[in-house]
């Protein structure tokens, strides 16, 4: 077995998850996945960003995040208004916490595999 893909199953056996993205008919939606990495301790960013995501409650169907390790996280959305969410994530003051914090994002989008 390869070491990084021995790695990667270690990885996803000892992922906490944060809160669960509700089902719809048995499915979980997500269409957003997102990595960050960061300075502030795993306390300080769960509380931003469930502080982010209340602010935009409208924007989206759920949400969850899968902790790396103590300075990174995979977050998993279901966005349904992308133009919502630019406030709470571009605006001033927290675009200096996210410097202050050394917060790094890398964002993608993500659809269903046909099967």
């Amino acid at each position: 077995m390869e070491k990084a893909y021995l790695a990667t199953l270690i990885a996803i056996m000892y992922v906490e998850i944060k809160l669960p993205l509700p089902s719809r008919n048995g499915r979980r939606d997500m269409n957003v996945c997102m990595r960050a990495t960061f300075k502030c301790t795993w306390e300080e960013m769960i509380a931003r960003l469930e502080h982010n995501m209340s602010t935009i409650s409208a924007a989206h169907t759920g949400w969850t995040v899968a902790k790396e390790s103590d300075h990174s996280l995979v977050f998993l959305a279901n966005i349904t208004d992308f133009s919502a969410l630019s406030e709470p994530m571009m605006n001033e003051e927290q675009v200096q916490w996210d410097k202050n914090n050394g917060v790094e994002y890398i964002a993608y989008t993500m659809q269903p595999m046909g099967g």
